[in-house]
């Protein structure tokens, strides 16, 4: 997304690195958010429908929390919201983790207003 803000570019950065490093030697191929997908135009619930997608992850840029979505046998899909309290994110098709405060490395959040 053009002109996004100093978090998302950071998340991303942090995202792409971890990945990178991660998967390196591998036949995987990380890229940035700028990389389109084709599925449809009308939500993003569609990239669910491709067949070959095996675990979808959401990071938050409001807060410190991951969504991660895993396609069952049965082609439902199994989503848990991780936290930080969570240490690690499994990414299990990958067969890797990433550090979940890695992820969120130099990322500053607005104080909570009480």
């Amino acid at each position: 997304m053009a002109g996004a803000s100093e978090r998302h570019n950071l998340i991303v950065t942090n995202l792409v690195l971890s990945l990178g490093t991660s998967l390196r030697g591998r036949n995987c191929r990380v890229y940035s958010s700028d990389m389109r997908v084709l599925v449809c135009d009308r939500c993003k619930g569609l990239y669910m429908r491709i067949p070959s997608l095996h675990e979808y992850l959401t990071v938050s840029q409001t807060e410190m929390m991951i969504d991660d979505s895993v396609r069952q046998a049965d082609n439902s899909w199994l989503m848990r919201e991780l936290v930080p309290a969570n240490g690690n994110v499994s990414i299990r098709c990958l067969g890797i983790e990433l550090d979940f405060a890695g992820v969120y490395d130099q990322v500053e959040f607005d104080e909570p207003t009480a």
